[in-house]
């Protein structure tokens, strides 16, 4: 069949000629606004078509991966991401340790430790177990972590094992004193310290994921991010920091749900909105590119009564953050919410999910497999706008650290958890073995 006759039996279809087939296929009296999908939390309904016309104007369109502003990502020639295997890190950590020798050996590419009691976590026995220059570790941290001590405990296990400490791989998160406060300067501080000899070890984390735990919907939890982002460099940089050491230091983690197009446009207006606020900092554009993405499923999509479903869950959303261009991939077990606790079956059945994802599917083979869908393209434009706005209210009330303690966002936050809350307990919201065809 020749490019000719290609052309002739697929013309382009304007929004007129969608709009006469729909009201040929709808029942009686009903119009194409019946379709419209109007998401829990999210202010602008989507529509049941998108043509050409609808990404007119978008100034990052036939922008291509790796160039500003960077909205497809800063990945080239493949769209490769490690996928981390979460553990719970308690006491000496020697037994999660032990785990994630088993997980990296089963295709996991990296492990994430929560550390319970940093200062009683065996360092030594980690860098036995794992050449961490060569091996991705993350710590997520609780709230009253020493900083400094931990800091110091791990360049000293690091240099008993001749290991250059600016040669560590992975990331640093340490938690707030709850979801929504950052850590204080002070540890800031510490951590973009901690982070500059070693370029590969990313050491403030912004926890978007923890804003998606508490309720927050994609346009709000970009929004916040962004504004989190933004308090951080502008106070580093109040500081004494150079801008650009503290940029180099940041990654985001993204609370993913089962809004799977809503996911993949969160990555991407994420990208976008920081490429647009860089500018107000001095720096290269290029740096705009530094910003490392973690997916990884928000804990309000991984319920109970129904675990096997969970595992659906867990791959539509992997697939959006994968789709999306994530750096970082962390799932976890399907079955981590029964009362008997994750399972090493269930650990090695989330982790066989990004496996499948980048062996089989081959979704590692392609960079920004979302170009040039013209829903998921105006889909990134309509979020970041709307983003925009409500980061910009909170730029008037004085910054995120402001907003924050006047009760702003959590008034924001907890409006959106209501709203998601309400739209489940009556059904609007349907999920399945949840609040639908339970057993």
């Amino acid at each position: 069949m020749s490019d000719a006759s290609l052309t002739y039996d697929f013309p382009p279809q304007t929004r007129a000629d969608w709009e006469k087939r729909l009201l040929r296929e709808l029942p009686a009296g009903q119009t194409p606004d019946a379709l419209r999908w109007h998401p829990v939390g999210e202010a602008a309904p989507l529509g049941p078509y998108y043509t050409a016309a609808d990404t007119v104007g978008l100034p990052y369109l036939h922008t291509l991966p790796d160039t500003y502003p960077y909205v497809r990502g800063h990945k080239t020639t493949a769209n490769h991401w490690l996928t981390l295997e979460p553990l719970d890190a308690d006491g000496d950590g020697r037994a999660a340790i032990d785990e994630g020798r088993t997980a990296l050996l089963a295709g996991a590419d990296g492990l994430e430790l929560r550390l319970t009691d940093p200062k009683a976590f065996d360092f030594d026995y980690l860098t036995t177990a794992f050449d961490l220059t060569q091996t991705y570790i993350g710590f997520h941290l609780p709230a009253a972590t020493d900083i400094r001590r931990f800091g110091q405990q791990l360049t000293s296990a690091l240099m008993a094992r001749n290991l250059p400490p600016f040669g560590r791989r992975g990331h640093v998160l340490l938690d707030g004193p709850d979801g929504l406060t950052l850590p204080s300067a002070d540890a800031l501080d510490v951590l973009v310290d901690l982070g500059r000899p070693a370029p590969d070890f990313y050491t403030v984390t912004v926890d978007g994921a923890a804003l998606a735990d508490a309720g927050a919907a994609p346009t709000v939890q970009l929004a916040l991010l962004i504004s989190q982002l933004v308090e951080m460099v502008i106070e580093q940089t109040n500081r004494g920091f150079e801008p650009e050491a503290v940029i180099g230091e940041l990654r985001c983690t993204l609370g993913l749900g089962t809004g799977y197009f809503h996911d993949i446009a969160l990555q991407r207006g994420l990208r976008l909105l920081w490429a647009n606020v860089l500018p107000a900092f001095t720096v290269a554009p290029h740096h705009a590119s530094k910003l490392k993405v973690c997916a990884r499923p928000s804990r309000r999509i991984v319920f109970t009564p129904d675990p096997d479903t969970n595992l659906l869950r867990l791959t539509t959303a992997a697939m959006a953050g994968v789709i999306g261009g994530c750096d970082t991939l962390s799932l976890p077990p399907f079955d981590a919410t029964q009362p008997t606790g994750a399972t090493a079956f269930g650990r090695r059945q989330s982790r066989n999910i990004a496996l499948l994802l980048q062996h089989e599917a081959r979704l590692a083979q392609a960079v920004d497999p979302a170009a040039g869908s013209y829903y998921l393209e105006n889909l990134t434009d309509t979020l970041a706008r709307d983003a925009w706005e409500i980061f910009q209210e909170i730029e008037a009330d004085g910054g995120y650290r402001s907003a924050c303690a006047a009760g702003i966002i959590t008034r924001l936050i907890t409006e959106q958890r209501r709203l998601q809350d309400d739209a489940e307990a009556t059904g609007k919201q349907v999920r399945v073995g949840v609040n639908k065809y339970r057993m």
